[in-house]
């Protein structure tokens, strides 16, 4: 056996229960983490397919015997600015990559594009993202825009949105300063102080 010091940190007990948020994108695995977790984290959904999850979030906590509500959030690409299809563009080098995971690419198929899922089993890449599919799960455009696709996932299911800014600092920058702005009431109507949004 080898010897050496130990690698790993120590662990102390929580004084509070630690909420359990589970990374779910099918109906099994929706179903499964809603018996047995606090909460859903699941990424490229439109509110269609989230209003279709909390079906399969009730089967669970069904199951389970659960009665606590699921707490949903929602990792929603976010690339805001005045021109549109620079948006979009930028929205595409970002994303590209995951269009080459076959796992992916049955979420897409499965959420109603399939000419797109098909055009990226066949490597077109960044290519495949057509406005429709961008546009149903990201926030794309001017702010206005993005605000109201953010209502949308709102009233569709989502209690807790994860804005995901582009890669790079100047990306994340705009987003938390665009949407700071607004709740602080710069922009115009604060945002209702029981929502809540993250990045």
């Amino acid at each position: 056996m080898a010897r050496g010091p130990a690698t790993h940190l120590p662990q102390r007990p929580s004084r509070v229960p630690v909420p359990l948020y589970i990374a779910a994108l099918t109906s099994r695995t929706v179903r499964t983490a809603a018996e047995i977790g606090d909460g859903l984290m699941p990424v490229f959904w439109s509110p269609a397919r989230v209003q279709r999850s909390l079906q399969w979030c009730a089967r669970g906590r069904d199951k389970a015997g659960q009665t606590r509500q699921l707490d949903v959030t929602l990792g929603i690409p976010t690339f805001i600015g005045e021109d549109l299809e620079k948006q979009r563009s930028i929205a595409r080098q970002n994303l590209a990559l995951y269009t080459y995971f076959p796992f992916f690419q049955r979420l897409f198929r499965a959420s109603g594009f399939a000419t797109e899922a098909e055009q990226m089993e066949n490597g077109a890449g960044a290519a495949a993202l057509s406005d429709d599919l961008l546009d149903s799960f990201s926030l794309i455009g001017p702010f206005q825009r993005c605000e109201r696709k953010l209502d949308e996932f709102r009233e569709a299911g989502v209690d807790l949105p994860i804005l995901m800014p582009p890669i790079g600092v100047e990306g994340a920058r705009a987003v938390i300063e665009v949407f700071s702005a607004d709740a602080a009431g710069v922009r115009g109507a604060p945002l209702p102080s029981p929502e809540r949004t993250a990045v």
